[in-house]
C-alpha cells in the first residue's frame, strides 16, 4: 500500500470508521508504521473517534446530526500537516516485518533476540463504577488470565475486546504483549502499532519500547533502532530505557 492508495481510496477514514476490509487493514497497518504522514492522518481521525456515535446511537439521531462529525473529521484531515508529527523521524516506506517471520537465509543473530525477550509489563486492576459493557468484561477476565501468566487463556479474550469498536490503547496495547509472549509476535506487532496510533496516551510511548523488542525478536534491527530513536526524540518517561538498548545495537 502507498500514499496514492491512502489518499484516493479513503482508507484512512474506512479504517478509522472499522469499514476497511481485514486485508486492506492489515496492508494499512503494515504501511502507516513506517509512513509518519499517513499515521498523522490517522491520529486526526482517531482523535475525533470519541465524538463519533456508536451505531446503537446513528438510528436516534437525524442525518444532520450523526454526518456533522465525519464532515469536521474530513476537513481536518485535509488542513492537517504532516510536519507536525515526528519532524525528526523520516523511515522508509518499506514493510517493517515480515508478518510470516524471517527468511530462512536470514536467521535472527542469538544476541539480538535474546534483547527483544521481556518480562509482562505490570497490569493494574482499576475498579469501575457501574455496569460493565461485554467488551470491557472479557478484558478483565483476561487481565486475570495475564497476571497469572496464562497468556495462551488470555488471548482470544483479549482479541476480542481488542476488535470491539470501544477498544482503546490498553486493551491493543495488553492484545499485543499478550501475543508475543503467546508466541505471535507478528500479530503482537500488529496490535503495539494500532495503541501506537492512537496518539498521545498513557501507553504510546511504551507501545514504542515493546514494538521495537519484538521486532528485535523478528529480525529486523534497523526498524527497531528507529522506533527507539523516536522515543528517544518524545523525550518522555522512556527515553533512558530506549537509550541504553540503543547502545547494545550495531
Amino acid at each position: 500500500m502507498t500514499c496514492h492508495d491512502v489518499a484516493h481510496r479513503e482508507i484512512v477514514e474506512r479504517y478509522a470508521a472499522g469499514t476497511l476490509p481485514q486485508d486492506e487493514a492489515a496492508a494499512f497497518e503494515e504501511h502507516f508504521f513506517v509512513c509518519a504522514s499517513c499515521l498523522a492522518r490517522l491520529e486526526a481521525a482517531q482523535s475525533l473517534a470519541s465524538d463519533w456515535p456508536t451505531p446503537d446511537q446513528v438510528h436516534r439521531l437525524s442525518p444532520r446530526r450523526w454526518m456533522l462529525p465525519l464532515v469536521i473529521a474530513a476537513s481536518l484531515l485535509i488542513a492537517a500537516p504532516a510536519a507536525l508529527f515526528w519532524p525528526s523521524v523520516a523511515p522508509p516506506e518499506e514493510p517493517a516485518a515480515r508478518k510470516s517471520g524471517l527468511p530462512a537465509d536470514s536467521p535472527v543473530p542469538a544476541e539480538y533476540a535474546v534483547l527483544g525477550r521481556f518480562e509482562p509489563p505490570p497490569y493494574r486492576t482499576v475498579a469501575l463504577r457501574g455496569k460493565e459493557g461485554r467488551s470491557h468484561a472479557d478484558f478483565r477476565r483476561a487481565m486475570r488470565a495475564y497476571q497469572a501468566n496464562r497468556f495462551s487463556d488470555a488471548l482470544p479474550l483479549l482479541r476480542a475486546a481488542a476488535s470491539h469498536p470501544s477498544a482503546g490503547a490498553e486493551e491493543l496495547f495488553f492484545a499485543g504483549i499478550t501475543c508475543v509472549l503467546a508466541g505471535e509476535p507478528a500479530e503482537g506487532l500488529v496490535f503495539l502499532r494500532r495503541a501506537d496510533a492512537f496518539g498521545f496516551s498513557a501507553y504510546q510511548e511504551e507501545a514504542r519500547y515493546y514494538s521495537a523488542l519484538t521486532l528485535l525478536q523478528l529480525g529486523d534491527i534497523a526498524t527497531a533502532r528507529k522506533q527507539l530513536n523516536a522515543i528517544v526524540a518524545m523525550r518522555g518517561d522512556w527515553e533512558s530505557k530506549a537509550r541504553e538498548l540503543l547502545r547494545k545495537l550495531p
